[in-house]
């Protein structure tokens, strides 16, 4: 059985993977490029950058700041750098990777190639697939750090690399599972930022900016083609052709103040409400309006390359897309053609149009005022009921959530008082009720 294992990366989950390594493994080789925090590690078993309250086992640790030697060290090499500099990190590579295990703990998009990570190890660098694994899982660095209850899934085809690597990172506080989807998991990770940055988490929760922050992809319009472009600020894109509509990492960190619009909090600040009730001899109405202001929401992400039994065509596709040069009076991206897809790519379309619904085109005002119930009752005489034996008969209509008095047009219909993972529920349910209350 393999005992060594190799890990790339200097950060804060490469850190917690060398602690849990290392109580495992019998070696463990550690790659970072900085060299002071090698000696700082070696003299006092801390990272001086990162998760630094952690200590570090290190008579198990062979720490070096040579990728090759790293790469030569094991069969088994983790992964866990950033996906933006990964390229650069493997331009000083000259062992081969081919013949290695190679394991992924970045999420995210190569932005050179354009590629998720593990089809970039395949397609690049000619790694197999049965060879290429990924390890992911709704957990923090910092909470595995300090020993959280934590759950990962580790990907690979080969079912015996996947249980090893299981084994591997198997602790009490670390509960690991086994799959052979390896492109589902790792499109599993990169997407849940997405939706944090649709529900005011993860980059909404910003130092200077309200809890529930609310931030939209900057659109820039659509090019000759109908496909939406965009501005990513300072994020490090290379020259290839279509940067600007496919360019999007979902889970950068780093560049994204440069180029994440800000909106305001999902969160309202203003709630109110109003009631009466009027009476007029026999007759009793009644009402009450609820509203909110001050907040943000996300429209659903209907917008999608294609159409059909499972996805909704949006109205917008129809509205402006009916003629030759609509591109020259519109921002709705238009449905591409096949052509256009095969041109493009299927996964690079569908990248673009996923940026799009996370676009600031696609945020409305939270702002709303709802009559929540009006009611109209009638109490009968009591000279008209005494011949029927009554002693009393009220006859009560009561309508509970009938309509909306005003909400954000760019609604369509949505309802703006229910809103999850940023985007929002279907419409209230309208309610009728006809009580009679009797008497005798």
């Amino acid at each position: 059985m393999e005992t060594k294992i190799s890990v790339i990366g200097g950060g804060s989950w490469a850190t917690a993977l060398i602690k849990i390594f290392t109580a495992n493994i019998d070696q463990v080789c550690w790659y970072m490029r900085n060299e002071q925090a090698i000696e700082h590690i070696k003299a006092t078993k801390h990272n001086p950058n990162y998760l630094s309250d952690v200590h570090l086992n290190i008579n198990k640790l062979h720490l070096t700041n040579d990728i090759n030697e790293a790469v030569a060290f094991s069969a088994y090499i983790v992964f866990s750098i950033p996906s933006a500099f990964l390229s650069d990190e493997l331009e000083k590579l000259t062992e081969p990777l081919s013949n290695k295990n190679i394991f992924s703990a970045i999420k995210g998009i190569e932005p050179k190639s354009g590629l998720i990570v593990g089809e970039y190890f395949n397609k690049i660098h000619h790694v197999p697939y049965a060879q290429i694994g990924v390890i992911a899982g709704p957990c923090h660095a910092e909470e595995v750090a300090l020993e959280r209850l934590s759950y990962l899934t580790i990907a690979c085809l080969d079912e015996e690399k996947a249980r090893f690597m299981a084994e591997a990172m198997k602790r009490h506080y670390v509960k690991t599972k086994i799959s052979d989807d390896v492109v589902g998991i790792e499109y599993a990770a990169m997407l849940k930022n997405i939706y944090a940055l649709a529900a005011g988490t993860g980059r909404g929760n910003i130092v200077g900016y309200p809890k529930g922050s609310l931030f939209s992809f900057n659109y820039q319009g659509v090019n000759h083609q109908g496909l939406p472009t965009f501005d990513f600020g300072l994020y490090p894109l290379n020259n290839r052709a279509n940067a600007n509509v496919v360019g999007a990492d979902f889970l950068d960190a780093q560049y994204s103040k440069s180029y994440l619009i800000y909106h305001g909090s999902v969160e309202p600040n203003v709630i109110a409400g109003f009631s009466n009730t009027f009476t007029y001899k026999n007759w009793e109405a009644s009402f009450f309006i609820s509203a909110q202001a001050g907040n943000k929401i996300r429209l659903n992400p209907t917008f999608d390359p294609a159409f059909g039994d499972l996805n909704v065509f949006p109205k917008e596709y129809y509205n402006r897309w009916l003629h030759p040069y609509d591109e020259l009076r519109t921002e709705v991206p238009s449905l591409p053609s096949q052509s256009l897809i095969n041109l493009i790519g299927k996964e690079n379309i569908e990248r673009a149009y996923n940026t799009y619904n996370y676009s600031q085109n696609r945020v409305a005002d939270g702002s709303f005022v709802r009559m929540k119930s009006i009611s109209l009752g009638y109490r009968v005489p009591k000279k008209a009921l005494e011949r029927y034996g009554m002693s009393s008969l009220t006859v009560r209509a009561q309508a509970t959530n009938p309509f909306l008095i005003y909400s954000d047009s760019k609604l369509n219909g949505q309802d703006p008082e229910y809103y999850k993972s940023g985007g929002v529920s279907l419409p209230t349910p309208k309610q009728y009720t006809l009580a009679f209350q009797i008497g005798f």
